[in-house]
């Protein structure tokens, strides 16, 4: 990274102020349940919009994650359909339902794209406040896997490189968020796996802003809350999702915030055993269920999160019922 940038100044300065103002946990009236929704004829219609609201109202969920769509051709960047967007956001808000604008990319928080994927957040800040002060965007979340790359693999100082960027552009972000005083949550997306990335030559431990410590920790100390892709179809027992999360919700704990283990439900060929898809949707909610349970009484626990509307929509398709509050 080049010490010379001046984005890479600048987050310097966002570290130092950080420090002496850590981030503090989001107040929770009730868990979170929420729903990942990545493409854009998903609201493109007031039909497409009604039909996922009220999935959403009908299952409980009161969060959608959703991408955020921009016109690429426009300079500086705007939403490709602002009208939808801003429709989704007021309903949901009139049905209690939260939204976060979702972005993801595998090298979207590598230093050379930072200005792009700032760029982007600069749209999604500036479209937040055409919004009615009632029904606001709930929080810019990202799901960056980096470990898709390529160059992940490398390992080493690559690695390492790659692991920088991604804290530095959480720490930009972070300040971002805040200059622009809209009380958006900055929230992430992580795998269970980064804590058991520890062996020299394949792990996950880095020093960022003074500290060493597991990539899981230094993001979960940069954001306010982390959905963890702890794609398991059992609740408990070894290789299971409370397993897999364990570390995670132990350490929300020991910072004062939370975490959200999720659950996949799209069709995944190579892995067919982490998902749902082809099961009786009865399966998913009894899951889902004895997870809330074992979790409950834990302060850093902060609800559940499904992977995706699609996956969603089409399990309880097949048939089966949720689990009776009996």
């Amino acid at each position: 990274m080049s010490k010379n940038n001046p984005i890479v100044l600048l987050a310097t300065a966002c570290l130092l102020t950080l420090a002496l103002s850590p981030a503090t946990a989001i107040p929770r009236d009730e868990p979170i349940q929420g729903i990942w929704a990545w493409r854009f004829e998903w609201i493109s219609t007031p039909e497409a919009r009604e039909e996922l609201l009220s999935f959403c109202e009908d299952h409980g969920y009161n969060l959608i994650l959703m991408q955020v769509h921009l016109d690429k051709n426009s300079d500086p960047m705007v939403f490709r359909d602002p009208e939808a967007m801003r429709a989704l956001v007021v309903d949901a808000a009139a049905r209690g339902i939260a939204v976060e604008a979702l972005d993801g990319a595998k090298d979207m928080a590598l230093e050379e794209n930072w200005p792009r994927t700032l760029q982007i957040l600069d749209a999604v800040l500036t479209f937040n406040e055409t919004l009615p002060d009632d029904a606001k965007l709930a929080g810019m979340h990202y799901d960056i896997e980096p470990y898709i790359m390529p160059e992940w693999k490398q390992g080493g100082e690559t690695r390492l490189k790659i692991m920088q960027d991604l804290l530095a552009f959480y720490v930009l972000a972070r300040a971002e968020i805040e200059e622009r005083g809209q009380g958006m949550v900055l929230a992430c997306d992580i795998p269970f796996w980064y804590d058991n990335k520890v062996d020299p030559d394949d792990n996950c431990v880095l020093e960022f802003n003074g500290e060493t410590k597991n990539l899981h920790k230094h993001i979960q100390d940069l954001c306010d809350y982390v959905g963890i892709m702890s794609y398991r179809r059992h609740a408990t027992g070894s290789n299971s999702v409370t397993y897999h999360v364990e570390s995670e919700l132990a350490y929300a704990e020991e910072i004062g915030k939370f975490v959200t283990p999720a659950l996949e439900t799209i069709e995944l060929k190579d892995v067919p055993q982490i998902t749902f898809y082809g099961l009786p949707a009865e399966d998913f909610w009894n899951t889902q269920a004895e997870v809330i349970e074992t979790f409950k009484d834990r302060p850093g626990f902060g609800g559940m999160l499904t992977h995706s509307w699609r996956g969603m929509r089409d399990l309880m398709q097949i048939g089966g019922a949720e689990p009776s509050a009996d």
